[in-house]
């Protein structure tokens, strides 16, 4: 089945000039004066009509091109219409912190050159070079006929970056055409159990969560401007430590995973998890913290470049049911322990629960092969034609 994907790479751009700065700040510039006005009409975030409102306005204002204030537009319309999804009613204010870019095939806003390894950016002050750096891991999508579309420029301490999104059409596997099913089991103390016995185990992010968290307590008692610095320094550096954690357990298990033929991964469905379970207030900080659904997303985009089916199931009783006879209420867990009332069986009761969760997605393989795709419409048969039709009221 041929699916389109798309994946983002950042380039950092080596001595950037002034004008860079100067345009995002005419961006935020722009991006505030369009969200006043969208705030006064009523959270306006219907694209057309906010562009008839503005259009003109920013080019009279502001020193950026055509394409720049579609671009603005375009993100303030964004913004209100996830604000009203969400339910939130407040008006949108912009960081000098980021700019979007149109690339494509014309390269209207930015051009990547890849022979002398630089980028042609449309700036307030006319078109300009700037080389970036490239490392082994953005060459491999560069060279390996990616598609280059929009891209954002972000401003950050360290420089000014260029994240360009990508995207491919590729052939990925289809549930029927798995011949190995492996159950990923997803929690606190183990991060991921596999069903073919691999534990991920959660102490070492633990320990360090609960260092951050003591420290965090420490700066925020303090109150001072330097203890407030290091608080927003920790935060990212706790953040990039979680995020590399989930990086190398999903690709581990998409590695487990390969080791078998035509393997599908079944991962537990959380959504929702945080609202339906309660927990003792010692808890609550950990639970509130456990970064399930990143770990999820970096599962199915490995898997899916690894042409590996990740396929959430419901995890609705997975760690009550035994894995062998299949009994539910007879199942006893203490612990990491699992034991079986009626057949005596016992195991780990995170492995347990992963072969649970791997037999749930075999057994919704074989309902559709069996019954075929779920219909989305009622089925009615055609009427013959030049018969009439009635309507009983």
């Amino acid at each position: 089945m041929d699916k389109k994907v798309t994946r983002t790479i950042s380039l950092k751009l080596v001595n950037p000039p002034e004008a860079l700065g100067k345009m995002i700040d005419s961006f935020a510039q722009a991006c505030n004066y369009v969200s006043q006005i969208a705030f006064e009409n009523n959270y306006l975030s219907r694209r057309l009509a906010l562009h008839r409102l503005t259009y003109k306005d920013i080019r009279a204002r502001f020193p950026l091109t055509a394409q720049m204030a579609c671009s603005v537009i375009r993100q303030v319309s964004g913004a209100y219409a996830s604000m009203k999804s969400n339910g939130e009613r407040h008006l949108a204010t912009f960081k000098p912190t980021s700019i979007l870019l149109e690339g494509g095939v014309r390269g209207r806003d930015f051009r990547l050159i890849h022979k002398t390894q630089m980028v042609s950016i449309s700036t307030i002050e006319g078109r300009i070079k700037v080389p970036y750096v490239l490392g082994a891991h953005q060459a491999k999508y560069l060279a390996d006929g990616w598609d280059i579309g929009a891209a954002t420029l972000i401003r950050r301490k360290k420089g000014i970056f260029l994240n360009v999104s990508l995207s491919k059409t590729i052939n990925t596997p289809e549930l029927k055409e798995a011949a190995t099913i492996i159950g990923c089991d997803m929690g606190q103390r183990f991060i991921a159990v596999t069903s073919t016995g691999k534990f991920f185990g959660g102490g070492k992010i633990k320990n360090k969560k609960h260092h951050y968290r003591r420290v965090r307590q420490s700066l925020q008692a303090k109150g001072t401007r330097g203890a407030k610095r290091t608080l927003k320094r920790l935060s990212g550096r706790e953040e990039r430590f979680q995020t590399d954690a989930n990086h190398c357990i999903s690709k581990a298990i998409v590695c487990e995973a390969l080791q078998y033929p035509r393997p599908a991964i079944a991962i537990e469905d959380l959504t929702g998890i945080r609202k339906s379970t309660k927990h003792r207030k010692a808890q609550r900080s950990d639970f509130h913290s456990w970064a399930f659904y990143e770990l999820r997303q970096f599962l199915e985009y490995k898997g899916e470049m690894a042409g590996i089916v990740v396929q959430p199931v419901n995890p609705r009783n997975t760690s009550k049911t035994c894995s062998r006879c299949g009994h539910l209420e007879d199942g006893q867990r203490n612990g990491l322990n699992f034991r079986c009332k009626t057949c005596g069986f016992q195991l780990h009761s995170d492995l347990n629960a992963s072969r649970n969760i791997a037999n749930l997605l075999r057994l919704s393989r074989q309902d559709l092969e069996r019954l075929g795709c779920k219909s989305i419409s009622p089925e009615v048969s055609p009427a013959p034609s030049g018969a009439e039709t009635s309507c009983l009221l």
